[in-house]
């Protein structure tokens, strides 16, 4: 593992406490497991203007969009696809954990 692959791997943690939520640690640990094996994806992650918290707002955004009475169940590999597009790292999802996004406001 490079240096760079650690810092990233530590920007994602570090964003994920701060945030401190199950689907923010679920969102990280996908990421940190599926994507951070390269300079290339950790470049990606270490760029200043890609945050956790602005992906998290881009899937609830998403979600809400699909949500009926204020409540959206979006598969898995749905919302993986949306990290990986909001992080444009290359490669498929293969993780499978449930998110659900509920009772929006």
């Amino acid at each position: 593992m490079t240096d760079k692959i650690k810092k990233a791997i530590e920007k994602m943690d570090k964003e994920a406490e701060k945030i401190n939520t199950d689907m923010a640690k679920v969102i990280s640990s996908h990421i940190i497991s599926t994507y951070l094996k390269t300079d290339d994806n950790a470049d990606i992650v270490l760029d200043e203007k890609k945050t956790l918290k602005d992906c998290m707002k881009m899937i609830t955004d998403n979600a809400r969009k699909l949500a009926e009475n204020n409540t959206a169940v979006v598969e898995d590999a749905t919302v993986y696809e949306w990290v990986r597009e909001y992080y444009v790292f290359a490669g498929d999802c293969t993780e499978n954990k449930i998110i659900d996004l509920l009772d929006f406001v």
